[in-house]
């Protein structure tokens, strides 16, 4: 089960055989309203459909008697038996009654709490040996997307017409495909066709959607069988029904406070198995509403598997509104179900069920039969207790959880996710997808393929192709200021090739400070890859400083020979302006606009000319090394210009020159450096994925190690520095809980040898002294000013990290059922001129979703020293 429904939002899935006979026919309810998204499944060939909007179905079968059963959330199966003649195409129409629940008496806490919370304790305990039940499978699923943009802001409009979308007109998207799984994470997706009435042909409604209900918590979203749930969610039994001898309850599932992580809406749990039978869920992501509804059925004896999903997606962000209907329906599941466990128990429970009045029984004897095969004592008395309270059920479901571990196979250290993908697979017609489409399409639908087909017959003209590849390659004279992407590549995915041309006039390259004055860049960047993983990028710049009357010039060039190993070459060379802490958190849009508006210049440039060759290359999985020789020419620089938009009364730019304690009148001359640096990193059992030959390293949940070694050789080609610096970190994000988090980065280090050291080369730390804040501050302080207490000597550095949906604010009941989240971080500085500076603060993150506050205060020592609030954007 695990990856099935986010695999879904990302790929497509095929249909069943293109020579088998025809049934079809409408589904509505008892008032004759069409039921959308109804499930049409055939037990016997684990396979079937789902009706579209109109509630039309269609599904091709085979010559035979086959048992039909029709579903959907909130009605009664409707069960039946059609013969099928070859040749044929039956039309079978039916109605299906609205669910009639009743709350047994048996069901009645004698405590007064609702049942429904002795239903979900057992199904949490159970949610690990769900997880792991089956051990493999493979399905065919067709996946079909149908979007309406409703209205598109002005500063959107040219990029998204250029993708295809316009106000009022809907695109269609399908895709089929055969997926096939093994545990832990084995993901293999064939392709066997797409299509969109778009530009695009993939059927993607959003990325962070949950794969299957037992595991949202990888998507940031509190499941309503997660350990954490109880705490999480109030539960409601609103009723029980029968289905194929099984009693189905019915569960509300209603959050204790709102947010962008929680559902909403109904989950039916299926009696003494407490598996996950449908769904009926409602989410609000930041800007949107999400309504998910899953129907399960029975693919194999007693393994329940989804078989129809459908969304309704509306969205509402930055003027950008429209809506997204989506519905999966899967199809001839093959299961194999995990040999390390015993599944033993689910049969011996429903056998023993004969009537009501049996159950506390069977439920006491049943259980002792263990999920996994266990001598853990402890795990079976849990078992056996006929009403778990909420922490009984959270160990359970840890203990479980830890037994069914013990039986997975290990997790192999590559994310295996192949995807088989073929662009012929985009150029079927419409004969063909009418012959293999098991959800018909809609009168609109219809036109707005048509409306591509119609393009596609024209954009298949050679002239027409040559058209369009003259216009990715052509220069034009509009280019040379508006810049243009030059495509020259073969394959889109496995042999790109392309030039980028920024134009003269790019507003997002502007910059400003009182050493250059305003500047404007013109760049380009060629880049070239294959499918073996080699590539290959050069990259040059020129920057006119207009104060200064001067050029910037850059040019980087990167050759990677070796993508699994990821070995890399560079050379860069250049000359201009240069920030004294080149890496630092305080960007330059941030130095541009106090300097304009608040006639704050923060930053301190010096002038630099350089040549850097550089190499790097993974010694082992998760181990990296890098090596670089730069020799560099320094000179200082002064003010050029004092312009800025608003003066303000008694302030004026100070001079471009930094003010340290440690600094030596050494580094205000010109000089020159040869410097070595050396850095490894490793990263134990660092898991990875593999894409057209090149390694990419995924989040990882152990440490990460650091060591850097610096090295300035003193005469080598004039050089006049002489020092040696080392340094080591280790740094970590821990993820628990639900949209919770804790990251620390620990530092230390310092200069073995300082006999000249220039001020660019001291340990400078990150700081963002001003009030507004562009982009992420984490492991930033935010009170410590610029450039004071950089070291030439030694140093301990230390960032703490806790983010949390639920700390202090939301337990207001204003705020309860807000978006917010909220942080707690500690910074710390030791040196030998700053003793022990620490940073505490609190912060309110995601204000109308794009700003944090915080709150700040610093210490020297257990002395305090200054308070601050701070502003965050998240752009």
């Amino acid at each position: 089960m695990k990856h099935l429904i986010a695999t879904l939002l990302f790929v497509s899935f095929f249909a069943f055989v293109a020579s088998a006979q025809v049934l079809s026919g409408h589904i509505t309810d008892e008032k004759n309203e069409t039921i959308p998204f109804a499930n049409v499944f055939v037990p016997a060939l684990s396979t079937g459909t789902s009706s579209n909007v109109e509630g039309n179905y269609r599904l091709e079968l085979p010559v035979g008697t086959w048992k039909l059963e029709f579903r959907y959330v909130g009605y009664q199966v409707f069960s039946t038996e059609v013969t099928i003649v070859a040749g044929s195409e039956k039309v079978l129409n039916v109605q299906l009654k609205n669910q009639n629940y009743l709350i047994p008496e048996i069901k009645v806490m004698a405590s007064g709490e609702d049942p429904a919370y002795y239903i979900m304790r057992k199904a949490i305990s159970l949610a690990p040996y769900y997880r792991a039940q089956v051990s493999a499978y493979t399905c065919k699923v067709y996946l079909k997307g149908n979007g309406e943009v409703e209205e598109i802001p002005f500063f959107m409009r040219k990029a998204l017409r250029k993708e295809g979308f316009k106000e009022g007109e809907p695109i269609v998207y399908e895709t089929l495909s055969k997926i096939s799984f093994e545990l832990p994470d084995v993901l293999k997706q064939e392709v066997i066709a797409m299509r969109s009435s778009g530009k695009q042909s993939s059927t993607n409604p959003m990325g962070y959607v949950i794969n299957n209900l037992y595991e949202t918590d990888k998507y940031g979203i509190v499941s309503p069988v997660n350990r954490n749930a109880l705490k999480t969610y109030n539960f409601k039994l609103v009723g029980v029904f029968e289905e194929n001898g099984r009693t189905i309850n019915k569960i509300k599932v209603t959050p204790k406070q709102d947010g962008k992580d929680v559902f909403s809406g109904y989950l039916f749990i299926t009696d003494h198995l407490w598996n996950i039978h449908s769904a009926q869920l409602s989410m609000s992501p930041i800007g949107a509403t999400v309504q998910f509804n899953q129907v399960c059925s029975e693919v194999a004896p007693n393994a329940w598997m989804p078989v129809n999903m459908d969304f309704l997606i509306s969205a509402s962000i930055l003027g950008l509104k429209g809506k997204f209907k989506y519905v999966a329906s899967l199809s001839e599941y093959k299961v194999t179900l995990n040999p390390a466990i015993d599944h033993s128990f689910l049969k011996k429970e429903m056998d023993k069920l004969k009537s009501e009045q049996q159950i506390a029984d069977s439920i006491r004897q049943s259980n002792q039969q263990a999920v996994v095969k266990t001598q853990n004592k402890k795990l079976e008395k849990l078992m056996a207790a006929e009403n778990l309270n909420n922490r009984q059920s959270k160990k359970l479901n840890r203990m479980l959880e830890r037994e069914v571990e013990k039986k997975m196979p290990e997790e192999s250290l590559e994310i295996k996710s192949e995807v088989k993908y073929d662009q012929r697979k985009t150029k079927n017609d419409s004969v063909y997808w009418a012959q293999i489409r098991p959800v018909p399409l809609l009168e609109a639908e219809i036109k707005s393929f048509a409306k591509k087909d119609s393009f596609l017959v024209v954009s298949s003209r050679p002239e027409y192709k040559d058209s369009v590849r003259n216009s990715k390659r052509q220069f034009k004279l509009n280019h040379l200021w508006g810049g243009h992407l030059y495509d020259y590549s073969v394959d889109s995915i496995k042999k790109r090739e392309s030039l980028n041309y920024d134009g003269l006039f790019n507003p997002s390259g502007i910059s400003y400070n009182t050493v250059d004055g305003f500047t404007l860049p013109v760049s380009l960047r060629y880049y070239k890859s294959d499918s073996t993983g080699k590539a290959m990028m050069i990259e040059p710049s020129l920057t006119y400083a207009f104060a200064r009357k001067d050029v910037n010039t850059n040019l980087i060039f990167r050759r990677r020979f070796d993508g699994i190993n990821r070995s890399t070459l560079g050379l860069a060379v250049g000359a201009g302006t240069v920030d004294f802490q080149e890496h630092s958190a305080y960007s330059g849009l941030s130095n541009m606009t106090y300097s304009l508006y608040f006639e704050r210049n923060d930053k301190k440039y010096y002038h630099r000319r350089y040549a850097t060759v550089d190499f790097s290359r993974d010694l082992a999985n998760g181990l990296n090394v890098g090596l670089a020789f730069t020799f560099r020419d320094s000179r200082p620089e002064e003010n050029h210009t004092g312009f800025r938009f608003v003066d303000i009364k008694d302030r004026a730019f100070t001079p471009n020159i930094v003010y340290n304690p440690e600094l030596v009148n050494s580094y205000a001359g010109r000089h020159q450096e040869g410097i070595f640096k050396l850095n490894l990193n490793y990263t134990p059992r660092q898991r990875y994925l593999i894409r057209n030959g090149v390694k990419y390293y995924a989040d990882s949940k152990f440490p990460s190690f650091s060591l850097r070694y610096a090295k300035s050789f003193r005469n080598l080609f004039g050089s006049d520095g002489d020092y040696d610096y080392l340094e080591g970190a280790v740094s970590q994000q821990i993820n628990f809980a639900i949209s919770d988090r804790f990251s620390y980065q620990l530092l230390g280090g310092g200069f073995l040898n300082r006999k000249k050291v220039f001020f660019e080369d001291f340990r400078h730390f990150n700081t963002h002294l001003p009030v507004f804040v562009a982009g992420s501050s984490a492991n930033t302080f935010r009170l410590l000013p610029f450039y004071n207490y950089s070291t030439s000597k030694r140093f301990i550095e230390a960032h703490a990290n806790l983010n949390s949906r639920k700390l202090v604010l939301k337990q207001l009941p204003l705020l309860e059922n807000t978006g917010l989240e909220e942080s707690l971080f500690v910074n710390y500085l030791s040196t030998p001129v700053l003793h022990n500076y620490t940073e505490l603060g609190y912060g309110i993150n995601h204000i109308f979703a794009l700003m944090n506050v915080e709150f700040i205060s610093s210490f020297s020592g257990t002395k305090y020293r200054s308070s601050g609030i701070k502003l965050v954007l998240n752009f």
